[in-house]
């Protein structure tokens, strides 16, 4: 009996564990099939939904260096474009496309591509003006920055009223000409000297206008500075006293009892600040001409004597100020040695005026080619052939500025060999007499009792 019930137990054990055994089979077959249906359904679709691990997943650092060389292009290629839109804006589109064409990223660049095929095609819709024989010069003196000082009664303040303007005034002048769509330009600018192919087949060297692109609306005027020596005599008069370049910037300095102040205080400055705000006030960045007298310095800066201390720190600063003004717009002329009616030198008295003026300014500023007479005055209204004419020819002046004494908005002469106009000094006593003697020499250009400084100004003439 005993075995019997062994002998059932054993067979119902072998009956669970064939069943078992069939189970765990099917589950192996099934986890087969999973296994092998999961594998062929990503590489039938392996290019849908990848299976990654989470290596793959997280993928490799991102790279850095990238991000920012792409960053730094984007921003160099933006300043690119910011320096060539305000080269725009003065209707310079040749030196904008030079510019951008230079540029080591231009070929590479759609944003710089396409710029310069836009101004290409802009270039050619503005209209032209080549009218250089019929161009308005303006001539000032140094401006008073502080009047109460300039006209507090002394010796001078006579003299100032009569040639320098306030700032008040300046200022005034320049936002009218701008209003009134006046252009600045230089003479440069103005003519060349072209080779002319004769009937015999020689070649003859002549003087041209030049073509300009500005809008119809505009017109060409010229300015003049006399003299930007910031003279000794006026020191503690209300003017500036010098210039001062530094990190790049530059300012006029101001003494007074205060101490000593920098900023926007003289003509160079202030017309800098001027044209920094309305960029379409210069043609191609022009500035005018500065006509330099160095008897009594040169920007500030005294040059007379070599063994002073400052000399050497004087000469650099002079020099640095020079590369500024000249990269900005400026021309540099000879205004003389001594600032006095030097016409009426003999013509070896003029020759040591020049050669003084070769071995100061011209030693520290360059080489010029435009003369400017002190005080105005050269031969008149009849072409130049005589021999203070001869002399500065030979030297390579071919640019000439001095006083028209005609109630004429220009005067202008243009032969084969120079370039020669005539300004309008634009001082106190002009002002004065246009606005209460009824003159028209500035009406064309302003109303001077819009200009006048009345309150500045404690007397009259």
């Amino acid at each position: 009996m005993g075995y019997e019930r062994n002998r059932f137990r054993s067979g119902k054990e072998k009956m669970i564990f064939r069943r078992n055994l069939i189970i765990a089979f099917s589950f192996m077959i099934i986890v087969g099939l999973i296994i092998y249906f999961a594998i062929k359904t990503r590489n039938d679709h392996s290019d849908i939904t990848p299976t990654l691990d989470v290596d793959e997943v997280n993928g490799p650092e991102p790279d850095t260096t990238l991000f920012d060389t792409d960053a730094k292009l984007k921003q160099h290629v933006n300043e690119v474009i910011e320096k060539a839109n305000r080269m725009i804006l003065g209707y310079d589109y040749e030196g904008a496309i030079k510019y951008i064409s230079s540029d080591p990223d231009y070929k590479e660049t759609l944003e710089l591509l396409e710029l310069v095929e836009h101004l290409e095609m802009e270039k050619t819709s503005l209209p032209t003006w080549n009218k250089a024989d019929k161009v308005t010069c303006l001539a000032f003196n140094a401006i008073i920055h502080e009047s109460r000082f300039a006209f507090d009664g002394d010796e001078n303040a006579k003299k100032y009223n009569n040639n320098n303007l306030t700032e008040k005034e300046f200022r005034a002048i320049l936002q009218k000409l701008y209003d009134s769509n006046y252009i600045l330009v230089n003479m440069h600018q103005l003519t060349e000297f072209t080779d002319k192919v004769q009937e015999d087949g020689t070649i003859k060297t002549t003087r041209t206008k030049k073509t300009l692109y500005i809008p119809e609306n505009k017109t060409p005027i010229v300015f003049v500075q006399q003299d930007p020596s910031f003279l000794k005599s006026m020191s503690g008069d209300g003017f500036a006293s010098g210039l001062q370049l530094k990190k790049g910037v530059l300012s006029a300095r101001y003494d007074n009892e205060d101490g000593t102040t920098y900023g926007a205080f003289d003509y160079i400055t202030i017309l800098n600040e001027f044209i920094d705000e309305h960029p379409d006030f210069s043609y191609c960045n022009a500035h005018g001409v500065l006509a330099i007298s160095p008897t009594d310095g040169i920007f500030g800066y005294d040059i007379s004597d070599p063994s002073a201390e400052d000399y050497a720190d004087n000469i650099k600063q002079i020099q640095s100020i020079r590369d500024y003004l000249t990269e900005n717009g400026y021309e540099i002329a000879n205004g003389s040695y001594y600032n006095k009616v030097i016409y009426d030198y003999s013509i070896s008295d003029f020759k040591v005026d020049f050669l003084n003026w070769q071995k100061t300014a011209g030693v520290l500023l360059g080489d010029s080619d435009i003369y400017v007479w002190p005080t105005g005055k050269d031969s008149g209204w009849k072409l130049y052939s005589d021999d203070k004419y001869q002399y500065l020819k030979s030297k390579g002046y071919h640019f000439y500025c001095s006083l028209i004494n005609v109630q004429e908005p220009y005067w202008v002469q243009i032969t084969d060999n120079y370039y020669r106009m005539g300004w309008i000094d634009v001082t106190g006593a002009r002002l004065y007499n246009d606005m209460k003697n009824n003159k028209t020499i500035l009406k064309f250009l302003f109303d001077a009792s819009e200009i006048y400084d009345t309150a500045g100004r404690p007397f009259v003439f």
